[in-house]
């Protein structure tokens, strides 16, 4: 295949553009394609008011598996170069088993110039790439740079290395990785800044990989700025169980703790999730959550400031028998040193088919004291768009039998032009004073030169009897210039 592009004519005289390309195509008849094989020539030079710009690469030679080319780049004004690059390629081997490339350099910047060579290796048990840039006149090494991996056997090791003189010391990276046994290995890993060592390396990792089960730990002591942490770290994906937990510490102590675990188990199937977290100067927390289709249970412990002088214990535990309809909340915020700093309530709930109506019956416990309460609980069915009729009530009796009474009703209704909401709550204090609030909202569809009206009432009755009461009314008016609302 060749092709060649360029302009003619008078299009030629306000843009010089040529771009001639050669290459030998070779037939794959699984893609009833052709597809270029061996590149022959890239030419491209374009030129637009005193600026030019060329490039070219050719292949000068080729025996077997050998192949060497030329190219060039050239940035000009008005006859002048300011970048100016030509470069010498030769390719040996298969891309995959045993490909050498090198390339070697001569570039112009202006009044400086530089010699580079690059490589690139792929042979069995080696892989790297090298780049070197010298500043000519001073014969100044600016850039080194040397990346290779070589593998025999159980082991293989990699090194990275980068010198750039004018801006940094040399920075080496040396890793070693050798498998001691089935799905073991051992790493080795440095980092230097000059002589001196940044980051430093080394521990175990497992890796297992099966249709059962996936497992990754690693157990590495790493060494930065001359400080030694211990890291730790485990994750487990199986059927039944899901483990992610990590750890750190120091040469005296733990630092950090984390760890989540999920697993099922038994007949029938119940579902148990374990989290912790650990930072010793702040924390020491644990949760557990056992859930099946009988109970749930949330079991947590928490240990404030566990390295100051008073640490504080803050437990909690949440139970529901979902087949009995039972619960059981405790919470308790200082349990270690005054047990009785706790809140509790246990008691059982009903429900009836008809309607979302509820009823709770039990007992609270704060601090010392226990209250007995119920509560009777009717929702808006939220598939009707909340209308209808629904109502808290909440009844507290003392010890000493006096009864705290709240109620709240509330109701809502649509029509085709307008809707109603109405709410109604009164409460009884222990004094056997009643207080009563009520609130009336109106939204009603006007005829035109009017959109919409909305009524609102608001009004308190207090235990003497007098009512105090706050209507609002509000007009929306639309046209094609402006809207108004009128308020009264």
């Amino acid at each position: 295949l060749d092709l060649l592009s360029r302009t003619q004519n008078a299009l030629r005289n306000y843009l010089d553009f040529s771009l001639a390309f050669g290459a030998d195509l070779r037939y794959l008849p699984h893609f009833h394609l052709p597809i270029p094989t061996k590149l022959r020539k890239i030419e491209f030079h374009t030129g637009l008011r005193g600026w030019l710009v060329s490039s070219y690469i050719r292949r000068t030679s080729e025996s077997d598996d050998n192949v060497e080319l030329s190219s060039a780049f050239k940035i000009a004004c008005r006859n002048e170069d300011l970048i100016s690059v030509e470069a010498a390629h030769s390719t040996q081997g298969r891309l995959c088993s045993d490909f050498i490339s090198e390339t070697t350099a001569k570039v112009k910047m202006g009044r400086a110039e530089y010699k580079a060579a690059s490589s690139i290796h792929c042979e069995y048990g080696m892989k790297g790439a090298s780049l070197q840039v010298i500043r000519s006149d001073e014969n100044v090494k600016v850039v080194d740079l040397e990346a290779i991996q070589a593998c025999s056997g159980q082991s293989c090791n990699t090194k990275v290395m980068v010198f750039i003189p004018e801006f940094m010391r040399t920075i080496k990276v040396e890793s070693r990785v050798v498998e001691q046994e089935q799905d073991l290995y051992m790493i080795q890993t440095a980092v230097k800044h000059g002589d001196n060592i940044l980051l430093q390396t080394e521990g175990s990792v497992m890796a297992t990989f099966s249709s059962q089960m996936t497992r990754l730990q690693t157990a590495l002591k790493i060494n930065i700025f001359s400080r030694t942490h211990k890291i730790a770290s485990t994750f487990i994906l199986s059927e039944n169980q899901v483990l992610i937990a990590f750890n750190v510490k120091n040469e005296q102590h733990s630092i950090f703790s984390g760890e989540w675990s999920m697993m099922t188990e038994g007949r029938p199937v119940r579902t148990t999730i374990t989290f912790k977290f650990i930072l010793p100067v702040l924390m020491d927390l644990e949760i557990d959550l056992i859930a099946s289709d009988r109970y749930v249970r949330v079991m947590a412990n928490s240990l404030l400031f566990p390295r100051s002088s008073s640490p504080r214990r803050v437990k909690s535990l949440t139970s529901v028998d979902l087949e009995h309809r039972k619960f059981n909340i405790d919470v308790s915020w200082d349990a270690d040193d005054n047990p009785n700093m706790r809140v509790a309530a246990t008691g059982y709930y009903m429900t009836k088919l008809a309607d979302p109506h509820h009823t709770y019956i039990g007992t609270i416990q704060w601090m010392s004291q226990i209250y007995e309460v119920k509560v009777n609980f009717t929702a808006l069915d939220p598939f009707a768009y909340f209308h209808g009729n629904g109502g808290l009530d909440v009844e507290i009796t003392t010890t000493s039998q006096k009864a705290l009474i709240f109620k709240m009703k509330n109701s809502a209704v649509e029509k085709e032009n307008s809707c109603i909401w109405e709410t109604l709550i009164s409460y009884k204090n222990l004094k056997n004073e009643d207080h009563i609030f009520s609130s009336v909202i109106a939204w009603v569809k006007l005829d035109t030169p009017y959109n919409y009206k909305v009524m609102s009432e608001l009004s308190y009755t207090s235990p003497e009897g007098h009512m105090t009461s706050v209507v609002t009314e509000a007009k929306h008016q639309t046209s094609s210039q402006e809207r108004l609302v009128y308020l009264k």
